[in-house]
């Protein structure tokens, strides 16, 4: 009771605060929207005066006393109005309501301000001071220059009285509109403001100021000025540098809480402690529609409100503390009664928890605990009923585990026996059927090139070739496939020339690309290492399908192949360095929804004929090839624009500073498995500038250029023919790979 009696006075206190606040801060806001309104209003009268010819503002001393009249109607500081040449016209109100006209002139000079008392009838009586002044170097005629509309200059204290702060609001008038240029303004003096909130009452020791967003005292309740004097120049006052501990406390804190004053967008309410009392404090953004942002705070102190709530708290927690005692008293009888069959209760819960289901609870003289014990002894004989059950139920399950487990497990086999089995089959029969299709494309190059075959002949022809390549090519692809599949596919690495792999990768591609009339650039790091450890086999494969997809798509522009070095590792055995391969291309690229696919099986991209010449592996075998070796082919692509393979491998380091041995040509490169190393010495190579033209057609698979090479080289000197007999009878097993792998370590020593 105490405490909710303590939570209402609190309450009642928060609401009389809040609404003491925000009636305080309605005056307010009501104050500033009226004082602040004359200023345009009376600058809206002026202009439409001029605008009607009843106000002539070229004639200085009938302005000056039309100005002098408004300022005896309205409770202002300041009416002015200064041209473009310097000229100026001003009334000023001093502290005793005195007007003093102010007046600048060509006639009486430039940068002269003239001060003039005034007589009952407002016409100048007394010439009493002469000084330097010129208009057009004060914030209400600059700003409203500047901005070029009706707004509210900044803050800003007058050159000949500086300690008075006053705010401007300033209309520039328009040349094209008015007959003369410049700027009419009407001056508020802030301590006006200051002067109406000390009279408001906000308790004994409230406070309510006003803050420009940056800090600075517009106006407050209290009697501090809002400007220091230092070195005999009024600076204005910001709230955190306040002799008043409230103003200054309660901006700190707002600072502190929002970050800045600028981040205050909308009413906010808060307490506060300073000086271990509660204060209540609203802070209200006030704004106009020329360009003015303030902050009205309020701050009202919470002992103001608490003095008799406290007084009843004291009252109300002294009656608490009585019924407490006694409820404790009364508590601890009715407890020990109550406390008896429970812990029985909880007995024989334990009992049944550890597994004994034949436990029971005894009746208690308490109807509740009676109920209770019932419908727990009720509870353990279903307990006994469901595990019987679930027992039951669970041998059942093990039973049908057991017998799927094995269901699945004979599955799994015949799956694997039958996958060895597909595995099995696809290689016997891909060797049974590269033979024959390497003779049949043959052929057909042979018929391409046979002046007396008609053009439907040659259609045909043309097919049967295409044909045969896009099968031979789906044949490997499949085979690869399924040796992945059956993990059979395997790196096998040896020591290779690094150079001659990537030179003859690049020379393969190139005759594509001249084919097509592309751009072809090969840029090689000239800081590769010498002979590498890798699976030469498989690195060509990933490379040439790489660069035959990015040839095979672009129709107009460029295919780069670029090989660099990324770093290099020799604090291991061997030495390991990371290279890059880049291949680039300006062909029709991919849509994003594209590249989430291409390297799935069977997928393709392009148009029909682009489709119709892959089998839509290539890119499926490479990335596996890539994952074997310890990396990833990555690809960016934009649509009709190219597209970008590379990836990275850290390969192992044979030799950084000599040549593989290749003085020797293996018997596998050869076919001479069955002859004897003697037999291999017999052959005679050509000079490496006769072989040049055979390599390229051998690698073209031009079958007519290479049996016209043949012939010149037998003609050249009867010490080749062996090599042209042997060169031919590769070349009748269409074993054109084979010649390119036996002439190319000759040819490259002129590369």
């Amino acid at each position: 009771m105490g405490y909710i009696s303590f939570r209402n006075g609190q309450k009642a206190v928060n609401e009389l605060a809040h609404q003491l606040i925000n009636r305080v801060n309605e005056l307010v806001e009501q104050h500033l929207d009226t004082y602040l309104t004359t200023p345009h209003q009376i600058n809206q009268i002026n202009l439409e005066a001029v605008e009607m010819g009843m106000l002539n503002l070229a004639d200085l001393q009938l302005t000056g006393h039309y100005f002098a009249k408004q300022m005896r109607v309205y409770n202002i500081g300041y009416i002015n109005f200064a041209n473009l040449q310097g000229e100026y016209i001003g009334v000023e109100r001093l502290d005793n309501g005195q007007l003093l006209i102010n007046e600048v002139s060509q006639a009486k000079g430039l940068g002269k301000l003239y001060i003039y008392t005034t007589d009952d009838q407002l016409r100048r009586q007394k010439l009493i001071e002469v000084k330097d002044y010129d208009p057009r170097l004060e914030a209400w005629y600059k700003d409203a220059v500047q901005a070029n509309k009706p707004i509210w200059s900044q803050i800003y204290q007058w050159e000949d009285k500086p300690e008075i702060l006053s705010i401007s609001s300033s209309y520039p008038l328009n040349q094209k509109k008015y007959k003369f240029s410049g700027v009419i303004g009407v001056d508020l003096i802030l301590s006006q403001i200051s002067s109406y909130l000390g009279k408001l009452e906000v308790g004994k020791t409230g406070k309510v100021f006003i803050l420009e967003r940056s800090g600075m005292i517009v106006a407050t309740s209290t009697n501090e000025p809002p400007y220091n004097v230092v070195n005999g120049k009024s600076q204005r006052l910001s709230a955190v540098n306040s002799k008043n501990y409230i103003i200054k406390s309660t901006t700190k804190n707002l600072i502190q809480n929002f970050g800045s004053l600028q981040n205050i967008k909308s009413t906010q309410q808060s307490i506060l402690n300073l000086q271990d009392e509660r204060n209540f404090v609203q802070v209200t953004p006030w704004r106009d529609s020329l360009g003015l942002d303030w902050l009205v705070v309020v701050v009202v102190p919470e002992n103001e409100f608490m003095a008799e709530i406290n007084a009843s708290n004291r009252t109300t927690i002294f009656s608490c503390l009585i019924a407490l005692v006694l409820a404790t008293a009364i508590g601890v009888y009715t407890s020990r009664w109550i406390a008896y069959p429970i812990v029985q209760l909880t007995q024989a819960s334990s009992i049944i928890a550890s597994g004994n289901l034949e436990q029971t609870v005894v009746n208690s003289d308490v109807e509740e605990i009676n109920i209770l014990a019932q419908s727990f002894n009720q509870m353990a004989g279903q307990l006994k009923e469901y595990f019987t059950f679930l027992e039951t139920t669970n041998q059942e399950l093990e039973k049908r585990v057991a017998e799927r487990t094995a269901e699945i497990t004979a599955a799994k086999e015949a799956a694997d026996a039958a996958n060895r089995t597909k595995s099995e089959f696809l290689a016997n029969i891909s060797h049974e059927l590269r033979t024959p299709l390497n003779g049949i494309i043959g052929y057909a190059q042979l018929l391409q090139l046979n002046p007396h075959t008609s053009a439907e002949q040659l259609q045909g022809i043309n097919v049967i070739h295409d044909c045969g390549s896009h099968l031979l090519t789906l044949i490997n692809d499949i085979l690869d496939v399924a040796k992945n599949e059956a993990k059979k596919l395997e790196l096998y690495p040896n020591a290779c020339d690094f150079k001659k792999l990537l030179l003859g990768v690049a020379d393969i591609c190139r005759i594509k690309a001249e084919q097509k009339s592309l751009d072809f650039s090969c840029r090689i790091d000239e800081d590769l290492p010498i002979t590498i450890q890798t699976d030469e086999k498989r690195l060509r494969q990933v490379l040439i399908n790489l660069l035959g997809n990015a040839i095979k798509f672009t129709q107009n522009g460029a295919v780069s192949f670029i090989v660099e070095v990324i770093a290099h590792d020799i604090n291991t055995q061997p030495p390991i360095t990371r290279i890059s391969f880049q291949i680039i291309d300006t062909g029709i690229g991919m849509l994003p929804e594209q590249l989430e696919k291409i390297f799935l099986p069977f997928e393709q991209l392009g148009n029909t004929l682009q489709k119709s010449a892959g089998t839509g592996l290539g890119l499926t075998i490479s990335q596996q090839i890539i994952e074997m070796m310890g990396s990833k082919i990555n690809v960016e692509s934009r649509y009709d624009t190219g597209s970008k393979f590379w990836f990275e491998l850290d390969l192992p380091v044979v030799s950084a500073d000599r040549s593989l041995d290749i003085s020797y040509i293996p018997n596998t490169l050869l076919n001479f498995e069955q002859k004897s190393h003697s037999a291999i010495e017999e052959i005679i190579f050509p000079p490496a500038s006769e072989l040049l033209n055979l390599y390229q057609a051998a690698k073209a698979g031009y079958v007519v250029d290479i049996k016209a090479e043949i012939q010149r080289i037998h003609d050249l000197d009867v010490k080749y023919e062996a090599f042209t007999h042997k060169v031919l009878q590769l070349l009748e097993e269409f074993e054109d790979e084979a010649i390119v792998e036996m002439i190319q370590p000759y040819v490259e020593k002129i590369q």
